[in-house]
């Protein structure tokens, strides 16, 4: 009785990641649709707890009003139950591919194809690519860095994440990018 239990309970988590996994692979779909080149980066520690598409605006005919696309990653260290989402009311810019799912987020990943700023920010060089950083407050730090085709951001909660591993972090998106 006890073998069947365990089993049915490793069986329910197995499907569970499955599911997981099955939505991060749709939303890397989706991502590749948009023309942006990004594959979903991974951090040792943390899981991808939501992803959204923000697409241009639209006209009235339902025509793009621009080319702004824009990716963001959100992560969290402890990933919790699946959120409710209402979207009525909600602007048709903004398509969510993946979560929300509960849990604070520590790492926020943004990828647009227009360049990217931060007043006060200071210029590093990091694998050969100029990059800027800045601490915004105390709690936060920003990373931009801006190509030719995009522009990636990355926001990480100071509190939780050196700047050590999140320059780390940044070096891997930017090379595999």
């Amino acid at each position: 009785m006890r073998k069947a239990l365990v089993l049915l309970m490793m069986l329910i988590v197995i499907v569970g990641c499955s599911k997981k996994t099955d939505s991060l692979i749709k939303a890397q779909e989706k991502i590749n649709n948009t023309g942006i080149h990004f594959n979903l980066p991974t951090f040792p520690n943390y899981s991808i707890s939501y992803i959204h598409i923000l697409h241009p605006p639209r006209d009235k005919s339902g025509q793009n009003m621009g080319s702004k696309v824009e990716v963001l990653v959100t992560y969290t260290d402890q990933l919790g139950a699946l959120e409710e989402v209402d979207l009525r009311g909600s602007d048709h810019e903004r398509e969510i591919v993946y979560g929300p799912y509960k849990g604070e987020t520590i790492i926020e990943v943004t990828l647009t194809n227009t360049m990217v700023g931060m007043e006060g920010s200071e210029q590093i060089k990091l694998n050969d690519q100029l990059i800027h950083v800045a601490q915004p407050d105390k709690d936060t730090r920003v990373y931009l860095y801006n190509s030719e085709k995009n522009a990636l951001t990355m926001t990480v909660d100071a509190n939780q994440i050196t700047d050590e591993e999140a320059k780390d972090y940044f070096r891997r998106i930017i090379s595999e990018g």
